[in-house]
């Protein structure tokens, strides 16, 4: 497939501007030209008439191509006078050539002949019979001519107006060139802003503007690139180190029971490592925005296959691990279900691992305002309020942590997941008491339980 050719602005800006300045002097001088042959119709029909008005009335003779030196004038304009009686006898005919024919009625008259257009004034005096004609192509002679000596002067003036028009072209783009020059100079690592000058145009100003917005993007997306490489890098040397040491310590050990001892712990690490390499992968397809294809989904639907895929585990932990749709309706959205289904997975797992023994995680559908809202309660000890916002940062685990397999990745999943579908995530801690028996409550009060919700708000509805 051939790629179309590009397009020159400085060439483009050159042909409308001088292609319009030739089309402006055409028009001007044709209408230049329908203006001065207007004049100059009636001028000569003026000169018609009072050719014809001031005949002397001693003109007799019939013989042609006679002009006595009254018509010395005239016959720079091809005059034709021809006059006849009242009987229609031909009187004066000033050309023998042009013969014209009597025109009957009186006044201004147009009419052919001898294949050219003639214009004539008759006149109906008491004794004659007047007629006082010429071709119009005196009167279009004239007019060309004046047009062209009015527009001469523009029309030579063309080439000097074309010229300076290429100058203030090139003039005008050379501050594009120059920044196309300075950003070409820069090597891959150069990623500093455009210096905004004076020299810069207004017109070229709000395109700097935007460059830079894009290299300060590349910057912090760069940076942030090197902080994963390097933190990837750190999670998964301790685990490989590891390894290594507890594959040597169970080919070391010569007791079967120790081995498999070992073994055991060598197959936690193992999975351990696969469920990093997997988050890991997972983020990186994230953060390129990879294989989202939105479809309408049915949360309700996604949502209990989520609780469904967790509930041995919740039950190995005694947590009541559950699916509460609070208003029936439909809970269908635009999005990825496969990422969809990762997010949720991430925020059902992070509350079952994290929750207290025998407690509960609710996974709840709710409209709010016309709005669907999910949120994923459990009753585990919660997040400082410090931490909230920390806990989305990638390998981060915080204090409290005591799981075993965490990886401190899947809230940050979760998140970029959420903003490839322009969805909110929040977390928030919670307090609620808990309803104990009344032997406990006599001797402890109630029980205050802290309890961590995450919610996504913002959903699009589909169709």
């Amino acid at each position: 497939m051939t790629r179309p050719a590009a397009k020159s602005i400085r060439r483009q800006l050159l042909r409308w501007l001088i292609g319009g300045l030739i089309l402006a002097v055409v028009i001007a001088g044709a209408s230049l030209y329908v203006r001065v042959r207007r004049e100059a119709n009636e001028l000569f029909d003026y000169e018609l008439q009072m050719v014809a008005v001031n005949l002397p009335a001693d003109i007799s003779a019939v013989r042609a191509n006679t002009k006595g030196p009254r018509f010395k004038d005239m016959a720079d304009d091809k005059i034709i006078v021809s006059i006849w009686d009242r009987q229609g006898h031909l009187l004066y005919q000033s050309s023998e050539r042009f013969a014209l024919d009597r025109i009957q009625a009186p006044g201004l008259q147009n009419t052919r002949a001898y294949g050219r257009r003639w214009r004539a004034f008759v006149v109906v005096e008491p004794d004659r019979y007047v007629q006082v004609a010429h071709p119009t192509a005196v009167r279009d002679d004239m007019a060309a001519r004046m047009a062209v000596n009015i527009a001469l002067p523009i029309i030579i003036c063309l080439p000097l107006v074309a010229l300076f028009i290429w100058l203030v072209v090139g003039r005008s783009l050379r501050p594009l060139e120059m920044l196309a020059a300075a950003i070409g100079t820069r090597n891959p690592d150069s990623l500093a802003p455009v210096a905004l000058d004076r020299g810069v145009p207004l017109e070229i100003q709000p395109l700097v503007g935007a460059l830079n917005t894009l290299l300060d993007q590349l910057v912090a997306s760069m940076q942030a690139q090197r902080l994963f490489v390097a933190d990837a890098a750190h999670e998964l040397r301790s685990p490989l180190t590891a390894l290594k040491l507890q594959l040597q310590l169970a080919q070391r050990e010569s007791s079967e029971i120790t081995r498999a001892a070992l073994l055991v712990k060598l197959n936690e690490r193992l999975n351990r490592m696969i469920h990093l390499v997997q988050q890991l992968l997972t983020l990186a397809r994230t953060d390129a925005g990879l294989s989202l294809t939105p479809a309408p989904v049915d949360l309700e639907a996604l949502a209990g296959e989520v609780v469904g895929e967790y509930a041995p585990l919740a039950e190995q932990r005694g947590i009541d691990l559950g699916l509460v749709v609070v208003r029936a309706g439909d809970y269908r959205v635009c999005g990825d279900s496969a990422a969809l289904f990762v997010c949720l997975r991430n925020l059902v797992d992070n509350a079952v691992r994290y929750a207290e023994a025998h407690s509960r995680v609710d996974v709840t559908l709710n409209r709010q305002d016309g709005a669907i809202v999910l949120e994923v309660r459990d009753e585990g000890p919660g997040i400082p309020e410090a931490e909230l916002e920390r806990v989305f940062d990638r390998f981060y685990r915080g204090k409290q942590t005591s799981a075993s397999t965490g990886s401190g990745l899947g809230l940050a999943i979760a998140r970029r997941i959420a903003q490839h579908h322009e969805v909110s995530l929040q977390l928030h801690n919670r307090e609620r008491v808990r309803e104990s028996s009344q032997e406990s409550a006599q001797e402890q009060g109630p029980r205050q339980v802290a309890g961590l919700t995450v919610t996504l708000t913002g959903w699009k509805q589909s169709d």
